[in-house]
């Protein structure tokens, strides 16, 4: 009787690990991706899925590209920015690592594999990689196909990534980096 109750013990463990083991290879794949911003502006950052690249992750900011590339930054261009569209540019930064992405926090995001090929899916749609505006040491500036102005800037451009990697961010409501900060941390909260 005793071997009979060792016996159903041993088979009972092995199905428990047998179990165990076949949910860990039907989980989802997890990977990550951040939001950042530097108090004005917002951005994303990719890992890099390549474990033999130096580089192990990618910056993508939106702007506009006079007054990000040209220095027309005055104050009194930004009614004109802001009200009529301009000719839109993103920013692609390769990074050794996270400390290089800048800004005043970064935050971050568990998403499926699906998901983050979606983020960078959008990411890319934003992109016209045949046409690059300015190219330096640490970063390649590309035309963007869509116009920056009011409702169309960086925090649009972040909160899409975020909304298309299944994150529930609303673009519309990204009018300045106080509203997009709020939405990412409230949906950072839920996520983590």
């Amino acid at each position: 009787m005793a071997n009979l109750k060792r016996v159903r013990l041993i088979e009972a463990s092995i199905c428990l690990i047998v179990v165990f083991s076949l949910d860990a290879l039907a989980a989802p794949q997890s990977d990550i991706l951040y939001a950042g911003t530097d108090g004005f502006h917002t951005f994303i950052v990719l890992p890099v899925r390549n474990p033999d690249s130096p580089i192990r992750y990618v910056k993508y900011e939106y702007a506009e590209k006079a007054w990000y590339l040209e220095g027309k930054d005055s104050y009194w261009r930004a009614f004109f920015v802001l009200f009529f569209p301009h000719a839109g540019t993103v920013g692609e930064y390769p990074l050794q690592s996270l400390c290089q992405a800048g800004g005043d926090k970064l935050i971050e995001f568990r998403v499926s594999t699906k998901d983050y090929e979606r983020a960078s899916a959008r990411i890319e749609s934003w992109i016209e990689r045949n046409r690059i505006f300015a190219r330096y040491p640490d970063s390649v500036f590309y035309a963007s196909p869509r116009s920056y102005w009011l409702f169309n800037t960086c925090h649009h451009f972040t909160l899409s990534a975020l909304r298309a990697a299944g994150i529930p961010v609303h673009p519309s409501w990204a009018l300045t980096n106080g509203c997009t900060m709020r939405q990412i941390k409230r949906a950072a909260k839920r996520n983590n």
